[in-house]
């Protein structure tokens, strides 16, 4: 899905298979790529974790390999940890000269319960939490201050603006959504400043009153593109206007939401609001992810709790989900990852233009236009822009968030 567009017989290889025309290697250590038109997003695109180059022998005898600092054995593989280990042959050094990594060995721990986690960290058992639960950053704070505050400190509290925007998905092929009214009528009846305050604990960037695309972006002014904040008079009007007034006649609506405490609180807030505001009663379902997809790709869901993970530092990974060449002309065919199945042309011709404008301050420009358009057409309602919060064992140094998420580690150190 993120070449299939770029690189010059990429969708032919989709359809039938063989060697794509696009991609050649010259020798060991040269491959080139031909690409279909100018992109301003491939060098990126390059970068992101699914688009590694590894070698034939690699995909035929299912075997990991990499240049990577940490080497990976399934033999190490645990039922509660993946556990990576020094690479001694990584071809990295520091400015004094010694070999990079630091440390012998990463354990990535699978720990779904926040509370899990604290205690675990209280005990010294785990070095960092990348994500803390939103209800539990005030409380780790008061309960702990004295770890905070000593010099030096026992705990440090980070935090990072990520690429990544919460958002309800509207399906805008079926009904009630095909109706851009009511769509905008759920848009301003939701006070999202009342979902990051009493649901979220604060523990945002901010309330979704923009567009899709993070605050992270450097350059990207994300604040000038205008959503729709609270103003319930406006929503009942719209929703009226649209043939329900007061909520009456308003047909089912499902409100599907993946398995976890946060996100069935927020639906839980969604439900209270539109309630008391429009009078309309959604039902919840709270289900597994790829459940959610299945009933995504078949149209068989009004409304999902989605979360957009920025593949790539640019507005176009955001955007990219509402380009509607990846809409199929029957509802029961997948068409992801424009799960809304949004379509609007003015939209594409800019998103289109924005892929192949490689002048970054002319790129944002137009991509601010089509982020303008969705805020418009609310095919998605922006619910939070995240900030997550990680806990550090303050013996880890050199350790750093970014706002993709991943996980840099070559330079950390373990210091008593």
């Amino acid at each position: 899905s993120l070449f299939k567009n770029t690189i010059k017989g990429a969708e032919q290889f989709k359809n039938t298979g063989g060697n794509i025309s696009g991609i050649e290697a010259l020798d060991d250590y040269t491959v080139t790529f031909t690409l279909t038109e100018p992109s301003s997003i491939f060098i990126s695109l390059m970068a992101t974790t699914s688009a590694s180059i590894v070698t034939k022998k690699a995909i035929e005898k299912n075997i990991t390999i990499g240049t990577g600092p940490f080497t990976y054995n399934k033999k190490n593989d645990t039922e509660f940890a993946i556990t990576l280990l020094k690479n001694n042959n990584y071809h990295l050094s520091d400015k004094e000269n010694k070999k990079l990594p630091y440390i012998d060995s990463i354990a990535f721990n699978y720990i779904g319960d926040g509370e899990d986690q604290l205690s675990l960290f209280k005990e010294g058992k785990l070095d960092v939490i990348v994500e803390i639960p939103p209800e539990s950053v005030t409380e780790i704070v008061q309960a702990q201050i004295s770890n905070f505050q000593n010099n030096p400190s026992k705990y440090i509290l980070g935090s990072q603006t990520k690429l990544r925007t919460s958002f309800l998905n509207l399906n805008t092929s079926i009904i009630p959504f095909n109706n851009v009214k009511i769509r905008k009528a759920f848009s301003l009846a939701l006070n999202k400043e009342k979902i990051v305050n009493n649901v979220l604990k604060g523990e945002a960037f901010g309330p979704g009153n923009n567009g899709i695309v993070s605050p992270a972006i450097k350059n990207y002014s994300y604040s000038s593109v205008n959503g729709h904040k609270f103003n319930n008079t406006e929503a009942q009007k719209l929703l009226a206007e649209a043939g329900y007034p007061q909520g009456e006649g308003f047909p089912q609506v499902k409100l599907s939401v993946r398995n976890g405490i946060t996100s069935l609180r927020v639906a839980l807030e969604i439900q209270k609001q539109l309630l008391a505001n429009l009078n309309i009663n959604i039902e919840i379902s709270s289900l597994l992810q790829k459940e959610i997809m299945v009933l995504n790709d078949s149209s068989q869901t009004e409304m999902s709790l989605n979360t957009r993970l920025a593949e790539f530092p640019d507005p176009l990974s955001f955007l990219s989900i509402f380009y509607s060449a990846n809409v199929p002309a029957s509802n029961k065919v997948s068409a992801y990852p424009n799960e809304s199945r949004y379509k609007n042309a003015k939209f594409d011709n800019l998103y289109e233009q924005a892929t192949t404008t490689l002048d970054e301050k002319k790129r944002y420009e137009l991509c601010l236009q089509a982020d303008q358009i969705i805020a418009k057409d609310v095919p998605i309602i922006p619910l939070w822009y995240h900030e997550d919060y990680q806990l550090i064992q303050a013996s880890v140094k050199n350790y750093k968030s970014n706002p993709l998420s991943l996980q840099h580690l070559t330079h950390v150190k373990i210091e008593a």
